[in-house]
């Protein structure tokens, strides 16, 4: 395919990293959710009223146009959220358990949520893209 001018280029590059990354981010929310699933499958009760909230909390963003392409965010919407009693703010109650490997409130191990996915995320996600971006019409190596 021949382009005449740059922005050509650019427009076609933009409208396939578009596509892309419309395509990636549901993979990394699986991948998120599945760790997600993971932690609430340790712990008896595996489900009640905050686990639904929490579990209906992980949101994927739109894609954003930047400077410099595209991003987008997946993320747990904390004002979703509300744990009373706690005493300590739910924000940092989600903290806890995303990065904590005592996340259940110190009654039992768990998937540290973040971590777990980061690791994965980090070891798969650029193949996942490459494969994606090849699937687009963008023939990288």
């Amino acid at each position: 395919m021949a382009f005449k001018t740059v922005t050509a280029l650019e427009n076609f590059l933009n409208r396939k990293l578009e596509k892309t990354l419309k395509d990636i981010r549901f993979e990394a929310f699986k991948i998120i959710e599945g760790y997600l699933h993971d932690f609430y499958n340790e712990y008896d009760p595996f489900s009640y009223d905050r686990t639904e909230r929490l579990m209906s909390s992980l949101i994927v963003g739109d894609i954003v146009k930047t400077a410099n392409g595209y991003s987008t965010v997946i993320y747990f919407n904390v004002d979703a959220l509300h744990y009373p009693n706690a005493g300590i703010s739910d924000s940092q109650i989600v903290d806890i358990v995303m990065n904590s490997n005592m996340p259940h409130g110190g009654y039992a191990e768990g998937t540290p949520i973040w971590v777990s996915s980061e690791q994965k995320l980090k070891a798969e996600l650029i193949e996942k893209m490459k494969s994606a971006l090849i699937a687009n019409g963008i023939p990288i190596k």
